[in-house]
């Protein structure tokens, strides 16, 4: 199976963090919504995107409304890692896609579920308006749009597919196209578009906050490891406050390992050996799939630089059960000012050992 490649290398004395190639030997398998509905895109053996009200298993929902799911396929078993939120920034007001309660009437509802806005799928493009919506998960499973192939290059084909965010509080209202390539399987590109109603954004953050489901602990960067433990070595000096989030870490975009393509990026990896041996409490919160190596990558701005931005968290979300081993990166994501168009590419890969080898330790 091919997949990225990570190797491991040294500049200087200093450890470099590993290496993405892009595989091209693969023939384009795409995953798409089924005779039933199930709102899932993606590509055979590598990465594969759903939104609410499916996730990657056969019964419930996948999680809250307001999220990208993000996970990887292998021999038709999907994996859930990690959770993709929308979080405008409007006026210094942000917006948070997983929280805020939706607008859209929704009597047959459970209150609990009212939290959350609505995404719709569609095969517009450019996103200008996207007239058909739904309120229930009936309608939803009815917009169960294909998406649209194009051909970046000669040899590439690209799966893309248009997702209309429900207008937010601070009156944002973004549009985002995400795009799978057939000789970057374990990628999805988000393309950010403001519809024609949205206030001014200053910020479109796409975060992926849940980190703590693998137990991220180790953010790799251009010339050194950090450790979740090492920034928050206890609940105290961490700054955790009742919601249980420590205080955010930042780093600079000369931080970031740079591709060959000239694009930067960041990744995070837990530092067991076999996540799935780990049986926490709940026990939904059980990761049961591959080590993997998650990644943003995005491609420099003159006028608009680059941030990562991460926070951790000592017990699992809305719950009192600690996570296992300790600390884990919990929201990881890249912040940069908004413009028409731009772009962050998340990724999934599986690390192999007989590639690279970690230098580093705790």
């Amino acid at each position: 199976m091919k997949t990225l490649l990570l190797t491991l290398g040294f500049i200087l004395s200093g450890l470099v963090p590993p290496v993405i190639e892009a595989s091209q030997e693969r023939q384009s398998e795409w995953i798409r919504p089924d005779e039933g509905g199930r709102l899932i895109w993606g590509i055979q053996g590598g990465i594969v995107l759903a939104i609410w009200p499916d996730g990657f298993h056969t019964k419930g929902t996948g999680g809250p409304r307001g999220l990208f799911r993000l996970g990887y396929e292998r021999d038709g078993k999907m994996t859930l890692v990690n959770f993709i939120a929308v979080e405008p920034i409007v006026a210094h007001k942000r917006g948070f896609s997983e929280l805020e309660p939706s607008s859209i009437p929704q009597q047959a509802f459970l209150p609990r579920q009212k939290r959350g806005k609505f995404i719709w799928p569609s095969s517009e493009y450019p996103p200008a308006t996207i007239r058909e919506k739904a309120t229930s998960i009936e309608q939803m499973r009815r917009l169960s749009a294909p998406g649209w192939v194009s051909q970046p290059s000669p040899d590439v084909e690209q799966l893309n597919i248009t997702f209309d965010v429900e207008k937010f509080t601070n009156g944002a209202h973004p549009r985002i196209v995400a795009s799978i390539r057939n000789d970057r399987p374990d990628e999805v590109i988000f393309t950010i578009h403001a519809a024609p109603d949205s206030a001014p954004m200053q910020k479109c953050i796409l975060t992926a906050t849940m980190g703590n489901y693998i137990r991220a602990r180790q953010l790799w960067l251009r010339d050194r490891v950090v450790y979740s433990k090492k920034l928050w070595p206890d609940p105290a000096t961490a700054g955790v406050k009742a919601i249980g989030f420590t205080r955010p870490e930042f780093f600079g975009e000369n931080a970031m390992c740079r591709m060959k393509d000239g694009s930067l990026v960041a990744m995070i990896t837990t530092d067991e050996d076999d996540p799935s041996k780990a049986i926490p409490k709940p026990a939904f919160w059980h990761y049961k799939g591959l080590k993997v190596t998650q990644y943003w990558r995005a491609h420099p701005h003159k006028e608009h630089p680059l941030r990562i931005k991460v926070n951790g968290r000592f017990m699992y979300w809305m719950s009192r059960s600690p996570i296992p081993n300790g600390v884990a990166y919990e929201n990881f994501e890249l912040i940069q000012n908004y413009f028409d168009g731009q772009q962050f590419v998340f990724g999934i890969t599986e690390r192999s050992s007989d590639r690279f080898e970690w230098t580093a330790t705790p």
